[in-house]
């Protein structure tokens, strides 16, 4: 006698969806009005990849948008075209798979924060919801890396707030 086969709902999917990344998510939210968690993969990929980098090493980010919660749960290594110290230059649609979210990138000067370039490529990036820059870590953490996240919704405020043109 074979069993009867269970129809999945929406939700039932979501949540199965969701509870193995929820499970995994570091718990250490992120400074930023959204709430952005990283898988501990994730950090663990941020941490090797970038532990001494002199350059900068873009990441295309696979996640998803949960009511006000960002869920990254992936990295790949886009195609590169060139990479120099403070910039980098690759190609955007290698990134776009269909659970990509947006560009993570290490500013390993310390200036934890997105350049003017970073700012035009986001805003021009249709398909990206966040940009993170990773840097070396701040004591207050005790971490080997910190980062700065900005979303799509907080874009035009904080242009206007640091001068940024469009």
């Amino acid at each position: 006698m074979t069993k009867p086969k269970r129809k999945l709902t929406k939700a039932s999917m979501l949540s199965l969806l969701l509870l193995p990344l929820v499970m995994g998510i570091n718990p250490k939210a992120q400074e930023t009005p959204r709430r952005i968690m990283f898988d501990e993969r994730v950090l663990n990929s941020f941490s090797y990849l970038y532990d001494g980098l002199e350059r900068e090493l873009p990441l295309c980010m696979k996640g998803l948008v949960v009511n006000d919660l960002y869920l990254i749960y992936d990295v790949t290594i886009p195609l590169y075209l060139k990479s120099e110290d403070n910039m980098s230059e690759f190609d955007l649609d290698s990134c776009k798979h269909k659970d990509y979210i947006g560009i993570a990138h290490y500013h390993h000067s310390g200036k934890c924060r997105p350049s003017e370039g970073d700012i035009k490529r986001f805003e021009a990036d249709i398909n990206a919801k966040i940009e993170t820059i990773v840097c070396p870590g701040v004591e207050r953490y005790g971490d080997d890396i910190d980062f700065f996240n900005l979303t799509k919704e907080q874009l035009a405020d904080y242009k206007e707030k640091y001068g940024y043109e469009s």
